[in-house]
């Protein structure tokens, strides 16, 4: 089991590595280099567009970090540029402030051991969890996803659908139904080092039935199959609290990310 004081990293390291995941669909504007990796998905989300791995020169930075922003900025669709310890150059935080870019809103990190968090497995009567596996599926978990946030459904549909649903796809997509009714989803991704859950979202008239958490451990049931120790996740304000309650404890953010757009 990783120490604690590595669960911060190793959360940071699980956003920058699904970034970089879905960036492996084709057809996307992406790039990968040694020296940077960004992907431009087209999803309105700021877990899927962004820089996620920067270690250039002086020189390259005078050229690149400016012409990048304003690349990001005419896709207008959220997007992040990932800092860690070993960005460079050292200075890019100030380099991103000059331009006009902000320090990304805080979001709630957590962190905990896999076995602690899907220990007392939530249950409802009638109530269903399963990993998606077919398109059919995938456009019942797109539906609620896109009802609850409102948000367009053609991009995340189509990314989803290309990046693959088998067994083996490290981004999981799991659907919860009471009786006959989805009423919702979740994702899991297993990173390098971590399992991350992300997008946990109920439709409205369910919640405080603890579903939210159910759609937590039961994805990390999988990792924990697999393997994985330590699980990460970014909950909403509203969901933080029943999350803790699972085991899962509230870590720092390591550095500043920064907002490309808007």
């Amino acid at each position: 089991m990783l120490d604690k004081s590595e669960w911060p990293l190793v959360h940071a390291e699980n956003d920058a590595e699904l970034l970089a995941y879905v960036g492996t669909r084709s057809g996307l504007e992406s790039y990968r280099a040694g020296n940077i990796s960004w992907v431009i998905t087209g999803v309105p989300s700021v877990d899927y567009n962004g820089v996620m791995w920067t270690r250039l020169s002086e020189e390259e930075a005078e050229l690149q970090v400016p012409l990048l922003v304003d690349r990001f900025r005419m896709e207008q669709i959220p997007a992040i540029w990932h800092l860690d310890a070993a960005t460079l150059p050292a200075d890019l935080g100030d380099r991103l402030k000059a331009l006009g870019c902000q320090p990304s809103p805080p979001r709630t990190r957590m962190a905990g051991p896999v076995v602690d968090v899907t220990r007392g497995l939530r249950a409802l009567p009638e109530l269903h969890i399963e990993r998606v596996t077919t398109a059919t599926e995938l456009a019942l978990w797109i539906d609620l996803w896109t009802e609850i946030r409102n948000e367009p459904r053609a991009p995340r549909e189509e990314l989803y659908v290309a990046l693959g649903l088998n067994r083996f796809e490290p981004l999981r997509h799991y659907l919860a139904r009471l009786g006959n009714r989805p009423v919702g989803v979740s994702q899991l991704f297993l990173g390098q080092r971590g399992a991350g859950v992300h997008n946990v979202a109920v439709r409205e008239e369910y919640h405080g039935l603890g579903l939210g958490s159910a759609l937590v451990q039961h994805p990390l049931l999988e990792a924990r199959t697999l393997g994985y120790d330590l699980a990460v996740v970014t909950p909403t304000a509203t969901q933080a609290e029943a999350f803790e309650a699972l085991g899962l404890e509230i870590v720092p953010a390591l550095v500043a990310n920064y907002q490309l757009w808007p």
